[in-house]
């Protein structure tokens, strides 16, 4: 809402304003120097044009709206203003920022600068310079005086506030010595922050390598109850469903005509939380059944198992196949209602039914690709069944759900390269990039787990690499640190800072 009694002000205006007060300054600042010729018109650099913008010939809307904001840009490459900028970083920048100054006055350019730009510590040195141009009330006197050049200096001193920068730049502790407060301070504050640095992190990675254990202590009581397989099943397959049902509906608004504005679905946090997550919910379920069905916690050898506690691959084949088809059909639904309801909702319906034909066309492509997508995970799923990754439940959380998640990525690549055309390029660069998650996802699932759960006892009870690690901390870790951190302090409160060459 626009404050009546303060109208905002155009670009132009502030453009205008600013340009008559560097003029102003640079008019007083160089009435005892030859500020030389301005540069012709002609040579005044072209204005970019950016990605979008009407040609040279024709005119942005701000400079249809505002045509003085483009003359005030002209009169400044005609004037040839230059800016000096000041980054920060401390006392360093500052130091580093002195000798730029120093080093522009010994050529005579620092007359020149008409705007200067100053961060943080490069603040620090700007402040300085501006109150010791207001003190000594000419920048022809200061030009003089910061010049580092010997011959410009009277007894080959430098100019108090010089030399008094160079004597508090060690600004942590003033006043160095073993029984000085300030070294004594520099200490405690240092001592403070790291601990509440490291407090703050290793809580953090507490709670994260915490999250393990609890998922392990759950998936044991869980397991322990008899009809935990039903419910593990249904687990996997809700969240299955709706991942798909997630994904074809993005792959029907990809096939859609463009819209205005996207809907939510769309969005990356909605698809890792819709998609992604649900998979990932699923795979931690079949990890877990495959847990519940293994020899080990059957208490019997992997040959002594009868005929309803093996799963073979036939039968692991078929489920797969017809578990994978009615998934995907349901889905498949779905996007095809929320098609016509967006189809409806557009004004060109023509567009959109013209594009049906395609997929009644190519339904027995999808389906054929379908079924082979699940056989094939099916097959994969049923290897897994064997390995002894599944004979415990840490194993399996930490190994048996990424292989999982990699039997749901082949299948879906099996799937995608059997539909061939008929699955657009946008669409695999979709399922392209939901794959590249996963399979990131996955990744750091498997090493925060190995961490939480195996990496202790891998440094306890492994001889060889506990004495490898002992002897890497003790001999050359702490050791490493300790020198690195006194090196840093005590080149902070040198005494060569107090004394100029």
């Amino acid at each position: 809402m626009t404050d009546e009694a303060h109208p905002p002000v155009s670009l132009g205006d502030v453009l205008k304003r600013e340009h008559g007060e560097i003029m102003e300054v640079r008019k007083r600042r160089l009435a005892n120097f030859n500020p030389g010729s301005m540069r012709p018109r002609a040579a005044a650099p072209a204005r970019s044009v950016a990605e979008g913008a009407p040609p040279s010939g024709g005119m942005s809307d701000l400079e249809m709206h505002d045509p003085d904001w483009v003359h005030v840009i002209e009169k400044a490459h005609e004037a040839n203003f230059v800016g000096l900028a000041f980054s920060g970083g401390g006392i360093r920048s500052a130091t580093f920022n002195l000798g730029v100054l120093q080093a522009l006055a010994d050529l005579k350019l620092l007359c020149r600068i008409d705007y200067l730009s100053t961060v943080s510590g490069g603040g620090y040195i700007g402040s300085w310079l501006v109150a010791w141009t207001q003190r000594l009330g000419s920048f022809a006197r200061l030009e003089e005086q910061i010049s580092a050049h010997r011959v410009h200096l009277k007894d080959d001193k430098e100019q108090p506030p010089v030399r008094f920068l160079r004597v508090f730049s060690n600004y942590l502790t003033p006043k160095i010595g073993f029984f000085s407060g300030d070294t004594w301070a520099m200490i405690a504050i240092y001592l403070r922050n790291l601990l509440l640095n490291l407090t703050t992190v290793l809580a953090l990675l507490a709670t994260f390598l915490l999250l393990p254990s609890v998922a392990k202590a759950w998936a044991c009581t869980a397991l322990a109850c008899p009809q935990v397989g039903y419910g593990l099943a249904a687990m996997g397959l809700a969240p299955l469903s709706v991942a798909f049902l997630m994904i074809l509906v993005n792959m029907g608004f990809l096939s859609a005509p463009k819209m205005k504005q996207s809907p939510r679905f769309t969005e990356q946090r909605c698809i890792l939380l819709l998609v992604s997550a649900p998979l990932f919910g699923a795979a931690v379920a079949a990890a877990l059944w495959l847990t519940k069905r293994s020899p080990f916690l059957l208490g019997k050898s992997p040959l002594a198992l009868t005929s309803d506690e093996v799963f073979p691959y036939e039968n692991s084949v078929l489920i797969g196949a017809i578990g994978y088809c009615v998934i995907w059909g349901l889905a498949r639904l779905g996007e095809v209602i929320y098609g016509k309801q967006m189809s409806a909702a557009k004004k060109n319906v023509a567009t959109v039914i013209s594009k049906r034909p395609r997929f009644r066309d190519g339904w027995m492509i999808e389906a054929g690709a379908s079924v082979c997508a699940g056989a094939l995970a099916g097959w994969l799923f049923a290897l897994l069944s064997g390995l002894p990754f599944f004979h415990g439940v840490a194993a399996a959380l930490t190994v048996g759900v990424p292989l999982v998640v990699a039997v749901f990525l082949i299948a879906g690549v099996l799937q995608i390269g059997l539909m061939g055309v008929i699955f657009r390029d946008w669409k695999r660069e979709w399922r392209g990039r939901l794959g590249g998650w996963l399979l990131l996802f996955a990744i750091v699932w498997l090493a925060l787990f190995w961490l939480a759960l195996f990496f202790p006892s891998f440094i306890r009870h492994d001889a060889l690499v506990s004495a490898a690690w002992k002897t890497l901390a003790a001999k050359y870790l702490t050791p490493a640190w300790i020198l690195s951190t006194s090196a840093t302090v005590f080149a902070g409160n040198s005494k060569a800072s107090l004394k100029p060459d």
